[in-house]
């Protein structure tokens, strides 16, 4: 039965190949994305989520249907029962020039707007960036609500900026640079291409053998890009970005210089409501920060900011606009508006956080 449900739905896709198909379902004036699979898979993809399995599956994406493989996604929320997921679409298909997308449930962010808003953020602070937008997502008939649909980082995401690479690495986890740090290498980071070829990551470590500053900054900006240090510290800072340095943080090398730039990734835990200092996660980056002629930079460099596209007035007018443009999706989300949770104190505290950040730094 599941062969002749597989061999069905592939023969559709063959039919509708180049055109449009219906949406089945309302998507509140967000993209719709409708995923349909076998309801075995859906079980297992639910129940073996920690072993990130891929199956397959069809997503019709505002009535453009793609074949694709959907996996469960994310490190630390994998188990969350507002999963998020991987889709990678099949063949020659891109969807906004990407093969991958991942849809996030932002199970840290139940205004759903702290995602769209950052990465907005660091494009606008000269930081390459993750398009991001809410699309409302469907699986089969079950109604899985808002969620962001974000543009993966891999080979397409260099290709459709113009941008050279040699080798990227994805910090995973435990990236910190500190005791030990070199035992778990292979914890701390994934590479590509293969081979993993972690050299690079030995020679930062290397860097913070220098105990003077100044032979410190020189060793560094020999591997490291300097201007995209300072504005991923800047909008890192004005965002409150603590989770983005053990993790959650690409770093891209060029193959003529070979410095490492920096590549933000998931941002639902920005502006957190408790106290984090997002100087103090990784011990590279602290030891940046503790260096007064390159925080001098970064501050001029928040203060320009701040002065610019970070203004506040800006910023909470963009919260409104996405507020308004996501109300009518988040209130038929049974994880959201049906669970009770409201959108304008959500988004309100939202406001807070930032007017307090905004206001409190140089």
């Amino acid at each position: 039965m599941r062969n002749l449900l597989l061999v069905s739905f592939i023969g559709t896709l063959a039919i509708l190949s180049g055109c449009k198909t219906k949406q089945l379902y309302p998507s509140y004036g967000l993209r719709s994305f409708e995923i349909r699979m076998d309801d075995e898979d859906i079980g297992a993809l639910y129940n073996s989520a920690p072993a990130h399995v891929e199956y397959p599956a069809e997503v019709v994406i505002d009535g453009t249907p793609y074949r694709a493989g959907i996996q469960a996604a994310g490190a630390t929320t994998v188990l969350n029962p507002r999963k998020s997921f991987t889709l990678k679409l099949k063949g020659d298909a891109l969807y906004r020039g990407t093969k991958e997308i991942r849809l996030a449930a932002a199970v840290g962010d139940r205004s759903m707007i702290r995602p769209l808003l950052s990465f907005e953020m660091f494009a606008s602070a000269g930081v390459p960036a993750s398009w991001a937008e809410h699309a409302f997502v469907h699986l089969n008939e079950r109604i899985l609500g808002v969620y962001i649909a974000i543009e993966s980082v891999e080979d397409e995401y260099f290709t459709n900026r113009g941008i050279a690479w040699s080798r990227i690495f994805s910090a995973k986890g435990d990236a910190d640079f500190g005791k030990s740090f070199e035992g778990r290498l292979d914890r701390a980071f994934d590479s590509k291409p293969k081979p993993a070829n972690l050299a690079t990551m030995i020679s930062v470590l290397r860097t913070l053998d220098f105990a003077d500053d100044t032979e410190f900054a020189a060793g560094l900006f020999r591997i490291f890009d300097r201007t995209s240090v300072v504005n991923y510290m800047a909008a890192a800072q004005v965002i409150n970005h603590f989770d983005g340095f053990n993790k959650n943080l690409f770093y891209y090398q060029t193959p003529v210089s070979n410095r490492l730039h920096l590549v933000p990734w998931d941002l639902d835990l920005t502006w957190p409501t408790r106290n984090e200092d997002a100087w103090n996660q990784n011990v590279l980056f602290t030891r940046i920060g503790r260096i007064s002629s390159l925080r001098s930079e970064i501050d001029a460099r928040i203060t320009a900011l701040i002065a610019g596209p970070f203004a506040k007035a800006t910023l909470l007018a963009r919260i409104t606009a996405i507020k308004t443009g996501i109300r009518d999706g988040f209130e038929h989300d049974p994880w959201l508006g049906r669970a009770g949770i409201s959108l304008d104190e959500r988004a309100a505290e939202l406001a807070d956080r930032l007017s307090e950040r905004v206001d409190n730094l140089p």
